[in-house]
């Protein structure tokens, strides 16, 4: 098992290479991500506005068999969004 910890990236194409480059065709991949709520500005928001922009780069290389999402309904101005996601790497054409 692999763990890659990134955190703001601006260069989200070479963070998307470099991950997919490290797991083997048909090896697994899960992503834990949670972002502030999205109606306020936030640090890299420009880059990835949401959790479906976030799993739209690794659905180019990945199946998903599992997808969650969990949004906090409690009024607070912390990280209230969260994606889950188990995915399968495509083998390559």
């Amino acid at each position: 098992m692999l763990e890659v910890c990134f955190g703001i990236f601006f260069k989200i194409e070479t963070v998307y290479k470099n991950i997919i480059a490290l797991n083997e065709p048909e090896g697994y991949l899960f992503i834990q991500q949670n972002f502030p709520p999205l109606e306020t500005d936030f640090v890299g928001k420009d880059v990835i506005p949401n959790s479906q922009k976030l799993l739209e780069f690794f659905k180019k290389s990945y199946t998903e068999l599992i997808i969650n999402y969990l949004e906090d309904n409690k009024q607070s101005q912390s990280n209230d969004n969260w994606v889950y996601m188990l995915g399968v790497k495509k083998r390559e054409k």
